[in-house]
């Protein structure tokens, strides 16, 4: 088992992984179970905490942003107990890293399709544990919207927590999942080994800070973004007001395009610019914790804001590749 290093989620994301498992989406299970766990031993690991064993993705329902993606495992009956050595039964359930003393298992369910944007999740990084290895193996699951087509991911690294900038890992001295267009098909569990030994912007670094990043973007060419400011952006500094969700009970993200009934649009990104050429002023910008979205001011344009979803009633709202957001102009020093 290789060092783990850092544990970073980020958007932020295979029916054919690499392990030859189907990999869902899921959601937590009504009325379902958490069972803390002890701390996960990874020079000894317990038998399910395999990759072989991982099913998913699953998101808290309150998460509606998709914005922190857990990876889902299946246990066999007695095959795991929680902190106070009571056996957990068997079933699938979404692993919560967050807090590494106090790892959760939550029961999940299936959910259906996923149909939302690339989401990247569980990205762990850490050297290689062959002798004198300067190889760096990264891991993660990517969940891959239905009808949204091929995603194109990306490999980044910054030597420490202050380095303003991120450096593309070149697929030269990548062995195993590479940077690159993966399938609509492709969602999945997936692992790289870096050569960072290689990397002229690697090699020779002596850090325990170092930062690795996997980002995903629709399509099927490369973001060409600098690594600096945010994934996507010019990595100038944002001039519009910045926003914050309208109620922190209440996250609710409206889909409003739907793959099924996509009336005349090609995609949701087609049908958001469609509206938005009609003359609707970007009024700033909503950070959900992985990726910026660009946020309107519906007030006067109530009936464009109709032919996104209807019965919504207020001003402002983020629009991101899936879903239309309420939020609210960020109190002053928040």
């Amino acid at each position: 088992m290789k060092k783990i290093l850092l544990l970073i989620s980020t958007l932020g994301l295979f029916a054919s992984s690499i392990y030859g498992q189907t990999f869902d989406y899921y959601v937590y299970e009504d009325g379902g179970s958490t069972h803390n766990l002890a701390p996960i031993d990874y020079d000894a690991p317990p038998s399910w905490f395999d990759a072989a064993k991982i099913r998913g993705a699953a998101f808290s329902p309150f998460d509606t942003n998709f914005t922190v993606g857990y990876l889902v495992y299946e246990l066999m009956a007695s095959e795991a107990v929680d902190v106070n050595s009571i056996t957990i039964p068997a079933g699938k359930y979404a692993l919560n890293l967050e807090v590494p003393s106090a790892p959760e298992l939550t029961s999940v369910t299936t959910a259906g399709a996923y149909q939302g944007a690339p989401r990247v999740i569980a990205v762990t990084a850490g050297q290689s544990d062959v002798i004198d290895s300067k190889n760096v193996v990264i891991e993660y699951g990517l969940l891959l919207g239905q009808g949204k087509g091929d995603a194109y991911v990306e490999y980044w690294f910054k030597p420490n927590s202050g380095a303003s900038k991120w450096e593309n890992i070149d697929n030269a001295n990548v062995l195993g999942a590479k940077e690159g267009i993966l399938l609509e098909s492709q969602s999945g569990y997936y692992i790289a080994d870096w050569e960072a030994g290689e990397s002229s912007f690697a090699n020779n670094i002596n850090t325990s800070d170092a930062q690795i990043r996997v980002t995903a973007k629709l399509g099927n060419t490369e973001s060409n973004w600098n690594g600096e400011g945010e994934f996507g952006g010019s990595g100038g500094a944002a001039s519009t007001a910045i926003f914050e969700i309208f109620d922190v009970n209440d996250m609710v993200g409206v889909a409003y395009w739907d793959p099924a009934n996509p009336e005349n649009y090609t995609s949701s990104t087609h049908k958001r610019d469609s509206l938005i050429a009609q003359g609707l002023i970007q009024a700033g910008t909503y950070d959900d914790g992985m990726y910026v979205y660009p946020v309107f001011d519906f007030q006067d344009w109530e009936a464009v804001r109709d032919l996104f979803a209807p019965g919504l009633t207020g001003r402002y709202y983020s629009i991101n590749d899936t879903n239309i957001v309420q939020v609210k102009p960020q109190a002053s020093g928040g």
